[in-house]
């Protein structure tokens, strides 16, 4: 009889503690699906929601291309719960990310100009070379990207037949946008060299080849090639350039009579005259102050310089 009534007394304890339970879970859960609703207008109120983007920057990519990009990132919600509209919310670096990642675009910087709207600004990459994936000729058009003066190209470029930008083709390597074709640094030095024979014989770089071997072909835009090693000093490629033109037999030939001038064996120089057949010389002996003159790639049209190194004036010292 005594158990019988203490197993009534159990049972009937555990229904209040059950009951209790109950009791609580559901004021949490009322006072979870409050704060959630409230939470859910809350976060739409128009006073904290961003309905306008401003975008400025950039010169060529149209500013709605940007506005829609941020339109896209902006939809949606978080858990179903919280615009990504939410003024104090909004996912900056996803937006950052979508801009940058449209063609020519990078830099871009994303803020709150106010609870209501975002300034956007950008910038664009300045196409200053094409990298392609042949040299042009009257019957292809090869296929190419921009590069920047960094040497980073960016975006696919349209089929271009003139002249007006500097292009690098590099043999065993297809264009890529995302990469760099060459460093800066690299850039910079061609760009250098390019800039010192357009003023000194009025006529610039138009096409660097980069060959397997490792050597550079530069096209100039009147026909004449100069050959060089890609890791060749360009102060020392530009002298040796000009002293072709103070010996004596080229001291009255312009640059455009030239089929290509070789400086890739040091002070050794070969110059090919357009046209014209000369028998090379055999290798001579050269005084003091003078590099020797190579016996290696030759033709019958082609002759060899010596280029004349600086000697020391004894009378200084």
């Amino acid at each position: 009889m005594v158990f019988k009534r203490n197993a009534f007394r159990r049972t009937k304890r555990e229904a209040r503690q059950n009951k209790r339970r109950m009791l609580v879970s559901g004021a949490v859960a009322c006072v979870v699906l409050i704060v959630a609703v409230g939470v859910w207008y809350g976060a739409r109120r128009p006073a904290v929601t961003i309905h306008a983007v401003t975008v400025s920057g950039g010169t060529t990519v149209p500013h709605e291309v940007i506005e829609k990009k941020v339109e896209s990132t902006l939809s949606g919600s978080y858990a179903l719960l919280i615009p990504r509209r939410f003024s104090y919310g909004f996912p900056r670096d996803e937006i950052v990310e979508a801009i940058n990642s449209i063609p020519r675009v990078h830099g871009a910087s994303v803020v709150r100009a106010s609870r209501n709207e975002l300034a956007v600004t950008f910038e664009e990459y300045e196409p200053y070379a094409l990298w392609c994936d042949s040299v042009p000729t009257a019957s292809s058009t090869p296929s190419c990207v921009f590069v920047d003066e960094t040497g980073f190209a960016y975006a696919p470029a349209p089929s271009l037949n003139g002249e007006s930008m500097m292009r690098f083709v590099v043999e065993g390597r297809m264009p890529e946008s995302g990469v760099n074709v060459y460093d800066a640094e690299t850039v910079r030095r061609y760009r250098m060299l390019s800039d010192a024979i357009a003023e000194r014989h009025s006529h610039r770089l138009r096409l660097i080849t980069e060959t397997k071997d490792g050597d550079l072909i530069l096209h100039l835009n009147n026909s004449t090639n100069i050959l060089m090693a890609k890791d060749s000093d360009i102060e020392d490629v530009f002298a040796h350039i000009e002293s072709v033109f103070q010996t004596e037999e080229f001291k009255d030939v312009a640059l455009e009579n030239l089929e290509y001038i070789d400086v890739r064996f040091g002070n050794k120089v070969y110059v090919k005259e357009r046209g014209v057949a000369i028998e090379p010389e055999p290798a001579l002996a050269t005084g003091e102050g003078e590099a020797s003159v190579a016996t290696g790639p030759q033709d019958e049209s082609m002759s060899s310089v010596l280029v004349q190194e600086p000697v020391e004036d004894e009378t200084a010292q």
